[in-house]
């Protein structure tokens, strides 16, 4: 691993106050935030080569968690040691986290009001359509050949029929191992191993009777489990926060996302939002710490050789197969989301013109979000 010379390394209140900004203006995404730390961090202070950046680019997609955040973790890592690992990604997340966590106080006071109600109503057809173009973008990369067809096509068959996130994740990742691997591994160790500590966590989770350490067991499970996009945090939170839980309402859920959209940084921000509307100021700490806490541990525990096990076979099979599988599982959320967002004229129509726009014009989610809201207004005033 390319190794930063004493010249090159930054003080804390420097990485702070770089991460501050991109987290306070990062909107539209981790290709947004993680273009501006690149542009900063490689051209213009020189921190690290254009070649170390992208191979930890490269290699931060063979883990789980937020791209945009655990780049900031390790940028933080190399420059500053473990307290800039902190100040980096603590950095980049606050002002996300902490916006979202307002809108989530505004949401709980004033939410029942009808102009309120009615502005986020306008969400399900643009969240519809936002997730459309997540789903065929990451589907151009993720479905390559036969073998990684059959793997979606698994996976989301398994999504019809209820089968649970993470045996799905995990035993596409088997499955793309057992495909592409010559000759076929004996990967029954590995399947056992993963089974065991599976069956573990279902123990610890039923176990758990309080709602905030439920609360955190699920956003630390999401956090570890986040293959190929930050949209498969909507998959988890449907079947879980919703369905089994009960804790939010699915419309709720959806103006959750709609509020990782609309602040800067990284989108799964959303975390915040969604604890506060479940429990308050500790919700919406439980939820963010679950968050991003496997992202800052991955960086520890494997930020020095992460770009040489990125290159080893197996785990590239292994990342084939969970992309898929994550593709397939935004594929099954969409169409619910669909389900729930065209219930007349106006909402098929402005389902169209968001379409329309994000794959015409490549208008940030954002503007799409906003108009959202807009539309919400407008059929309450007009319809």
């Amino acid at each position: 691993m390319e190794q930063v010379s004493p010249a090159k390394k930054a003080s804390l209140l420097e990485l702070a106050a770089f991460f501050f900004k991109i987290g306070t203006i990062g909107f539209g995404g981790p290709a947004v935030t993680i273009g501006m730390m690149e542009e900063e961090a490689v051209h213009k202070r020189k921190w690290v080569s254009s070649q170390y950046f992208m191979e930890m680019l490269a290699a931060t997609n063979i883990v789980p968690g937020p791209n945009a955040t655990e780049m900031s973790a390790h940028l933080g890592y190399i420059c500053a040691g473990l307290p800039g690992l902190l100040v980096g990604g603590l950095s980049f997340v606050l002002p996300g986290a902490t916006l979202s966590l307002i809108l989530g106080i505004i949401y709980v006071k004033f939410g029942n009001l009808p102009e309120v109600t009615s502005l986020f109503q306008g969400i399900n057809p643009v969240v519809a359509a936002i997730l459309t173009t997540a789903f065929l973008r990451l589907g151009k990369s993720a479905f390559t050949d036969y073998k990684t067809l059959i793997i979606g096509g698994l996976s989301l068959l398994a999504a019809f029929l209820g089968v649970d996130e993470v045996p799905l994740i995990f035993g596409s990742g088997l499955l793309a191992m057992l495909f592409y691997s010559k000759p076929v591994t004996n990967f029954m160790p590995l399947f056992l191993g993963f089974t065991s500590l599976y069956q573990a966590k279902l123990s610890l989770v039923s176990a758990a009777r309080n709602q905030l350490l439920q609360l955190g067991l699920f956003f630390l499970k999401v956090g570890a489990l986040l293959f190929g996009s930050t949209y498969v945090l909507i998959a988890f939170m449907q079947r879980q926060v919703v369905n089994q839980y009960h804790w939010l309402t699915y419309q709720q859920m959806l103006d959750a996302v709609a509020a990782g959209q609309i602040t800067p940084g990284p989108i799964s921000s959303t975390a915040t939002f969604a604890g506060y509307v479940i429990a308050g100021l500790p919700g919406a700490l439980v939820a963010s710490l679950g968050m991003y806490i496997p992202s800052f541990m991955i960086v520890i525990l494997t930020g020095k050789y992460l770009p040489k096990i990125s290159r080893i076979p197996l785990v590239q099979y292994f990342l084939k197969g969970v992309t898929a599988s994550a593709v397939a599982l935004i594929a099954h959320t969409t169409f619910g989301i669909y389900q729930a967002a065209i219930i007349d004229i106006p909402t098929a129509l402005l389902t169209a013109f968001s379409l329309f726009l994000l794959f015409r014009y490549k208008v940030d989610a954002i503007w799409i979000i906003l108009g959202g809201f807009l539309f919400g207004l407008t059929k309450l005033y007009l319809f």
